[in-house]
């Protein structure tokens, strides 16, 4: 998977209603050690059930959301940058800028900050 891909495949996750498959779309491109963090979160989320209960709360918060990488994500050594749009029902809410570590084929940190850079 490319970059784009591969946090693409992590922000689609945040859209599933079944709890079961955005478990098992996790396990494809987050590290059971992962460690994710944004402003909404009291401390950094660590581990891939952690990450898991977190996004069940999203989707039990927000039905009908959806977040998904805007254009491409750049990258290098293993690091990268993407905007991420959110969506309810379709119509955008909100962005973030998001930073991540790539290990191998999956994310081993995921920090995300509301909003665009100033």
């Amino acid at each position: 998977m490319t970059d784009t891909e591969l946090l693409n495949h992590f922000f689609w996750a945040w859209g599933m209603a079944d709890a079961g498959r955005r478990r098992s779309v996790l396990s494809e491109c987050f590290a059971e050690d992962g460690l994710y963090s944004d402003p909404h979160c009291a401390a950094p989320v660590t581990g891939l059930p952690a990450v898991a209960a977190m996004l069940s709360d999203y989707a039990a918060n927000m039905p009908g959301g959806a977040a998904r990488v805007a254009g491409e994500a750049e990258g290098h050594n293993g690091f990268m940058r993407a905007e991420v749009v959110f969506e309810k029902d379709g119509a955008e809410v909100m962005r973030g800028r998001y930073f991540a570590r790539r290990e191998g084929n999956a994310l081993s940190l995921v920090v995300g900050f509301v909003g665009a850079a100033t």
